[in-house]
């Protein structure tokens, strides 16, 4: 895409066909073990995840906000996820709360996810008590304002949580984590 296409406010766009980021920012990513796979509906490029592989993005201040931002991909799953599988999450994944900001498959239900918000030493995220269908698309859209952590699916919004607390403890960004499955970046 043209980098006229993408306003300042983004912080970075991955097409997923080479990894770059779209924006004049060039938060480039770089791919560890995913295949290509159709995108949605068949237009551009996705991407298959087997569970160890994904693509990663080195750290940026840009995509560290403390008090607000969007994150928002296309997804769709195909069958069983690991524990907590990651579609997207920025975090060294190190230690407990495990990064700051990221949607990720519930535990006990691993058809089901949530968008985190972590400080460094609590998280909290708002679940969409909905199933995700295998081999169904969605548009998946996360938001925190400051003050409340919100989850969208297809536009519509699922789910909300107050939690007030500036967002930390950074490291990389990693566009899937323990992930099996096809999911796109707009």
């Amino acid at each position: 895409s043209s980098l006229n296409t993408w306003e300042p406010g983004f912080c970075a766009v991955y097409h997923l066909n080479n990894f770059l980021d779209a924006t004049a920012y060039h938060n480039d990513g770089a791919n560890i073990g995913s295949t290509s796979a159709s995108g949605f509906l068949g237009v551009g490029l996705g991407r298959q995840f087997n569970g160890t592989s994904r693509i990663t993005v080195p750290r940026s201040n840009l995509l560290e906000p403390s008090n607000s931002l969007t994150v928002s991909l296309w997804m769709r799953r195909n069958g069983p996820q690991y524990d907590w599988a990651t579609p997207v999450w920025y975090s060294l994944n190190d230690v407990d709360p495990y990064g700051p900001y990221g949607f990720e498959f519930n535990n006990s239900s691993d058809n089901e996810l949530g968008f985190h918000i972590g400080n460094g030493t609590s998280f909290r995220y708002a679940s969409t008590g909905t199933t995700i269908s295998d081999n169904t698309w969605y548009l998946l859209t996360g938001t925190y304002d400051g003050s409340n952590d919100r989850i969208y699916i297809n536009g519509a919004p699922i789910a909300s949580i107050l939690i007030a607390c500036p967002i930390g403890q950074y490291g990389s960004i990693g566009l899937t984590r323990n992930r099996t499955g096809i999911h796109r970046i707009p």
